[in-house]
């Protein structure tokens, strides 16, 4: 990855990469410098920019980290153009968080994500291990963790996610996760108000909000929307027996 610092002289200890991490060094791409890659040739997720594969692989991270953990994957900063950059630096010489100079940062590239809340916090908070355990799956590393300065919400991407293509996943009641609209169990009487994903396989069932609905359906999760599906009705009822409201 990009080495983070400016030498003694500013003050900056040299970051190492993590050497067990196969991810290939952060280079130029679309014919764009550092810090100078336009908004359109990035896809926005969370509010920030990231480069187009690495918003694909971070849609689907924060979509597994919510149905794990019931709740949002946040986000503090993406790509930064070179004033952005510049500020963040300036921050640091002032006794802010670490950053890298303007033009050397992969924050430059939009390959690095800042996550705030609990990951934010702590490492070893319940958001962070799940990362920890998960991330790299999707093609994201705890970079941070090799800084002079341990960063628990810096992140990057390696370029190594392979989608999943949601046509070859298991069948409809088996080990699919699914997003419903009406109640599985009762009548069609209350359709709309109930949003929820749902495992049948591993017999869980979570309520959302109509926003994280929007969001899961966006990024891949298969849709019930107003079926009464007998066989997925059937399935989850086997694994879990005892009735339970959405």
């Amino acid at each position: 990855m990009t080495l983070i610092g400016a030498g003694v002289a500013a003050g900056v200890a040299l970051v190492g990469a993590d050497l067990a991490n196969s991810a290939a060094p952060a280079s130029a791409w679309g014919g764009y410098a550092n810090g100078k890659i336009p908004l359109s040739e990035l896809t926005q997720v969370g509010g920030y920019y990231f480069r187009n594969d690495a918003a694909q692989a971070m849609n689907a991270l924060r979509s597994a980290y919510s149905a794990a953990l019931g709740r949002t994957l946040i986000i503090n900063d993406g790509y930064r153009d070179l004033a952005g950059q510049q500020q963040a630096w300036n921050d640091y010489q002032n006794g802010g968080n670490l950053a890298a100079p303007p033009g050397t940062s992969n924050h430059g590239w939009a390959l690095a994500v800042d996550f705030g809340g609990e990951v934010y916090s702590s490492s070893s908070s319940a958001g962070h291990q799940w990362l920890q355990a998960n991330a790299q799956g999707f093609g994201w590393w705890w970079a941070g963790r090799f800084f002079s300065q341990v960063e628990n919400w810096h992140w990057e991407f390696s370029g190594s996610y392979t989608p999943q293509n949601p046509s070859t996943s298991t069948p409809i009641g088996l080990d699919m996760t699914f997003l419903c609209i009406t109640p599985i169990n009762g009548s069609n009487a209350d359709a709309g108000i109930y949003r929820w994903v749902m495992d049948p396989a591993a017999g869980t069932k979570r309520n959302i909000d109509a926003a994280e609905y929007d969001f899961l359906k966006a990024v891949g999760y298969r849709e019930l929307g107003g079926l009464q599906s007998p066989a997925v009705s059937y399935r989850y009822q086997q694994i879990h027996p005892s009735p339970t409201q959405p």
